[in-house]
């Protein structure tokens, strides 16, 4: 998986992040990933995740991997 639109960038001092990932799993099975990160000083980060392709197996497989 790579970042795409450079969203591997986080500005400073944000507490807010969306990081954009896009690959290709065994099979030529596109995938795309989004993730929402919001700091919360008491519990840490927390962490939202979608993921996308043509194969719901595949989904979910890359989502049990984060």
């Amino acid at each position: 998986m790579q970042p795409c639109d450079s969203s591997e960038n986080v500005a400073a001092k944000k507490s807010q992040h969306q990081l954009f990932l896009s690959g290709t799993f065994v099979g030529d099975v596109q995938v795309l990933v989004r993730v929402r990160m919001l700091q919360d000083p008491a519990q840490g980060v927390n962490m939202q995740l979608a993921v996308r392709s043509t194969d719901p197996g595949i989904s979910r497989a890359v989502a049990s991997a984060f």
